[in-house]
């Protein structure tokens, strides 16, 4: 009976992670921000995943598929990438084959650009993050609504190779806010949106996801249409790696 139990936890344990990920991807960053993105998008597209609540050097990201960096909160004065070993380290990572994926305002507090403007414009595929007046609202990609998202920074001085995946209506015209950038075999992505800010902003702005209709059918509000696209969004980004 023993090894029958053991046969069927091996053969659940290996339905489970057929499809998922060999390698895991890294999480790092404020702990609501990984537990939210790794528990609503990613354990459901059975990518697995590593969840480091302290700054992991990048010496490290060679065991992993992907490195997410979000919201850097509480992780402490030394996480950055501000050294030229560190720097290095970073972009062999990315020439050999990673993908880093950073989020918010995240590339100016790895990389200072007026101490690193040349690596900096070399890792992200821009010079740096500015702020914009007067923002409309989010365009992305393969979507027709204007989504009532207005990140805080735009990418500014955009590489002519630069893949922008997103952009904010902003003063008379149009800024890239969610990005990817090949370096070597890998890529660079920034999405400045946080997945999990949003959800924190919109409940405390007691805004609904849905409501019922005149027949009682739950019909999605355009936070609830946003909501849906960021979750699309960051799914693809990571089944793709």
């Amino acid at each position: 009976m023993k090894k029958l139990f053991a046969y069927l936890f091996l053969l659940c344990s290996t339905i489970i992670l057929h499809g998922q990920n060999a390698t895991p991807a890294l999480l790092l960053g404020y702990k609501w921000d990984t537990r939210e993105l790794n528990t609503a998008i990613l354990f459901p597209a059975r990518v697995a995943t590593d969840i480091k609540l302290n700054w992991v050097s990048p010496a490290e990201y060679a065991k992993y598929s992907a490195v997410y960096i979000g919201e850097r909160i509480r992780l402490g004065k030394d996480a950055h990438w501000n050294s030229k070993e560190s720097l290095k380290t970073v972009t062999d990572y990315l020439s050999n084959g990673g993908t880093i994926i950073v989020s918010g305002n995240t590339p100016q507090e790895l990389i200072d650009p007026k101490k690193f403007p040349a690596e900096f414009a070399s890792i992200f595929g821009f010079a740096g993050v500015k702020s914009v007046k007067n923002p409309k609202g989010m365009k992305i990609k393969g979507e027709n609504m204007l989504f009532p998202l207005k990140p805080s920074r735009v990418a500014n001085k955009p590489a002519a190779n630069l893949q922008v995946l997103g952009t904010l209506v902003a003063d008379g015209g149009e800024y890239p806010v969610i990005t990817s950038f090949a370096v070597g075999k890998g890529k660079m992505i920034w999405i400045a949106p946080c997945y999990n800010r949003f959800i924190l902003d919109s409940k405390k702005a007691g805004l609904e996801m849905g409501i019922p209709d005149d027949r009682g059918i739950y019909v999605l509000t355009d936070e609830g249409k946003t909501l849906e696209a960021l979750n699309k969004l960051y799914t693809e980004t990571f089944k793709n790696i």
